[in-house]
């Protein structure tokens, strides 16, 4: 199964390009910062690059892709801590990351917002499959509520770029896990139909019904 966890193939070129691409008027001191910042991630110190984008954020604490950025850095960071097996220790970078995203979705640019709500969604994702393919006891920890939580990022995605691909993909595989995804999507769409006042009562009532019998299809399936 091929994810598109990140807008690009790889972790580390995703940075870069991230670097390389953001619009900024900085004076020469910050400049410095992100070059050095970009040279760090190609060597693989992560932590210190974490280190340098919280000083930037100092100097521009308000900027969307300066947050967007260091969302990944913690994003990246989550996976190498999923690989040594440290399930909570993930969880709670993973959890920084999507603050991070929820930061630049809400004061960045449109394809700012886009773009976090597609990598909080990832964060989620990635935790989401770890689990349905670890041996490990996770007590507490509801793998469908992970995927939900992911589907609504990408649809929120998806609403301020129809277009976004990798976004559409992660949504529509087409493999078995990926039923839990579509019947979570499905699942989602209509609650957010049972909140619409103007919804006659009798509709609301027979949608309820349609999404207690799915809830009993997914969970026949997990």
């Amino acid at each position: 199964m091929s994810r598109h966890y990140c807008l690009y193939k790889n972790d580390v070129v995703t940075l870069v390009l991230l670097l390389l691409f953001c619009e900024v008027s900085y004076s020469e001191s910050s400049v410095q910062i992100w070059e050095r910042a970009k040279t760090l991630i190609t060597e693989g110190k992560v932590d210190e690059a974490e280190k340098v984008f919280e000083d930037l954020l100092i100097n521009s604490p308000n900027d969307g892709n300066i947050i967007m950025g260091l969302g990944y850095i913690k994003y990246h960071k989550g996976k190498m801590v999923l690989k040594s097996g440290d399930f909570k220790k993930a969880m709670d970078v993973f959890g920084e990351a999507k603050k991070m995203f929820d930061t630049s979705a809400n004061i960045g640019t449109s394809e700012i917002k886009s773009k976090s709500h597609f990598n909080k969604g990832n964060c989620d994702l990635v935790l989401a499959d770890f689990i349905e393919n670890s041996n490990q006891p996770l007590e507490g920890i509801s793998t469908s509520n992970i995927y939900k939580e992911a589907v609504n990022s990408y649809r929120k995605a998806l609403e301020l770029n129809p277009n976004f691909e990798e976004a559409k993909k992660n949504l529509t595989e087409d493999d078995g896990r990926d039923w839990d995804v579509r019947v979570s999507t499905a699942i989602s769409i209509l609650d957010e139909i049972t909140n619409d006042p103007n919804i006659p009562s009798y509709t609301r009532t027979q949608i309820w019904n349609i999404v207690t019998m799915m809830e009993m299809v997914k969970n026949t399936n997990l």
